[in-house]
């Protein structure tokens, strides 16, 4: 009987070849160290936010007026001088890496030193009460570990070119959430232009073991604690997913909007003294905190744990400075993302919106509100909705979070014509100009075949 998948000597010979299989182990001891490296990292920057700048706070809410200046500035002179390419989220600087054709370019975007600088400087950050979270430096830090990788070990062309810096960034996402569905989802809709079913193979056992490190080091656990309610459906619950989703959408529609705007532009200001820029966002932030009681520093966990599980938290300001205040962060250019705090201002816009609907249960309203804030934000309505059912373990609210998401998504594109992360890799590509001779030899290479 004849076999559709003949098994001849260069088949056998691929399949056990040595170099293939040293591949595979190191980039499958590389994933698990990025597994213990993201829970440190994730320990790290809890401390910093929720014990170092807490406690200063605590004993004046003046502080802030000095340690926001003073720890921007440092940040800025750190990324400036050591750690170029360290800034923001992390996540316009991969996809502007899987888009150039340059080595050079890739290598300057992803590299160890890189690495290094968005632990260092999100910590920082959070040390310094920045309105920033650590999942996109988490992206980040994948993405440069893999792509440092693909120097050392017989990787395919293709694969050291793209399949290692998706694998890397799916692989962050999934361990920094603790959501290994987020991370595929994310590989597929965020970088879509870049994956191929080529990639999937290195992505899947990337996240399956950064994945397994985390669940063996932290064990199982969601974010916010596991939140069974349902919304039955219903003329109330409609109209309350179509108002949140409209306003996460509107409100993340703008500050796409403003980060776009002002990202490339505003430095022209501080042209002759770029190291005032920092120090004066700074101020602004610590006056933002100061004005919100303290509560937009930091990543915005606590305060939205807070909502879902305290129904008399005060809110009808706190969505409006969270967002201000993450916008000033970005802008400063501190290491850091805006996950975590878009998850807050979404919890801060459902609880807001509830009392217009107080028939509704109010912890479905803002897990609607962080699943449409999110998708406003990154125009990617189902990472959005997968990274809060897995953070909550609520399968009863599915079709009201992807409906919400999808809402807040047509939303946004009225408001911001360029998503935020595709629109800032651009910046990145335009940075450094590239040789026309690099690009030919790069394109002239012959692509090998896959080796896994």
């Amino acid at each position: 009987m004849s076999s559709n998948f003949p098994l001849d000597s260069e088949t056998i010979h691929a399949a056990l070849s040595k170099e293939k299989w040293w591949a595979r182990f190191i980039f499958w001891t590389a994933a698990a160290f990025l597994g213990f490296m993201l829970i440190f990292f994730a320990k790290f920057c809890g401390w910093a936010n929720y014990h170092f700048f807490s406690w200063f706070y605590d004993r004046s809410p003046y502080l802030p007026f000095l340690i926001c200046p003073l720890g921007l500035w440092i940040i800025y002179i750190l990324q400036t001088r050591f750690f170029p390419n360290s800034d923001g989220s992390g996540i316009p600087q991969v996809i502007a890496a899987l888009k150039t054709r340059s080595p050079s370019q890739r290598d300057k975007l992803l590299s160890i030193r890189i690495l290094f600088g968005k632990v260092i400087c999100t910590f920082l950050g959070l040390l310094s009460g920045a309105s920033i979270g650590r999942e996109g430096p988490s992206v980040h830090i994948g993405a440069s570990l893999f792509n440092f990788l693909g120097h050392y070990a017989r990787f395919s062309k293709f694969e050291r070119r793209q399949g290692l810096v998706i694998a890397g960034a799916a692989a962050g996402i999934a361990a920094a959430f603790n959501a290994p569905l987020a991370g595929i989802v994310f590989a597929i809709e965020e970088l879509k232009s870049s994956f191929e079913e080529r990639t999937s193979g290195l992505m899947l056992s990337a996240i399956i073991l950064a994945g397994l490190i985390a669940l063996a080091v932290v064990g199982q656990y969601s974010y916010f604690g596991r939140i069974a309610v349902e919304l039955p459906v219903g003329p109330l619950a409609i109209a309350a997913m179509v108002v949140i989703g409209v306003l996460g959408g509107l409100m993340g529609g703008l500050f796409s909007r403003a980060i776009l705007h002002f990202n490339p532009n505003y430095p022209k200001i501080f042209a002759r003294r770029p190291y005032l820029m920092p120090i004066a966002l700074g101020l602004v932030l610590a006056f933002l905190g100061y004005s919100a009681g303290g509560k937009c520093f930091g990543t915005g966990y606590a305060q939205a744990r807070e909502l879902l599980h305290s129904p008399n938290s005060h809110v009808v300001l706190y969505p409006f400075f969270k967002l201000l205040a993450t916008l000033t962060s970005y802008l400063s250019g501190v290491a850091g993302g805006v996950f975590a705090p878009s998850l807050s201002v979404g919890a801060g816009i459902g609880a807001l919106v509830h009392p217009l609907f107080s028939g509704e249960v109010r912890e479905a309203l803002l897990l609607m509100g962080m699943v449409s804030y999110l998708s406003g934000v990154i125009r990617a309505p189902v990472t959005a909705f997968v990274i809060v059912y897995e953070m909550t373990e609520n399968h009863r609210l599915l079709l009201h979070l992807m409906a919400a998401a999808f809402i807040a998504v047509a939303i946004s594109k009225l408001v911001c014509d360029r998503p935020l992360y595709h629109g800032l890799s651009e910046i990145y590509i335009k940075r450094d100009k590239v040789p026309k001779e690099e690009l030919d030899a790069e394109d002239s290479i012959v692509e090998e075949s896959p080796s896994h």
